[in-house]
């Protein structure tokens, strides 16, 4: 897995605008790399995403993940390694 030396990147949407967003954590699953992230935009309430991280030649990318049942799976890792972040469910 990458270290990373900032807790912010940013992601370009589909519309080629660039999103800031906090790195909360990354974990390994299933032989993959995966990053919790959270946008730093105040409008922007999406709550925490989840992003597989892919290594190419070219460097990082971050794929976002739409199956819900791998998204849960990997809140689910990160919760049971995580106590000390605080979650507010989906209401």
């Amino acid at each position: 897995m990458s270290q990373f030396e900032d807790d912010v990147i940013l992601l370009t949407d589909d519309t080629g605008e660039d999103i800031p967003f906090e790195i909360i954590d990354t974990l390994e699953l299933d032989g993959s790399t995966y990053a919790l992230l959270a946008p730093l935009d105040e409008d922007d309430d999406d709550g925490v995403l989840v992003f597989q991280i892919i290594e190419k030649d070219e460097g990082i990318q971050y794929e976002s993940v739409d199956d819900e049942h791998l998204m849960q799976r990997v809140f689910d890792v990160f919760r049971s390694s995580d106590e000390d972040y605080e979650f507010c469910d989906a209401e």
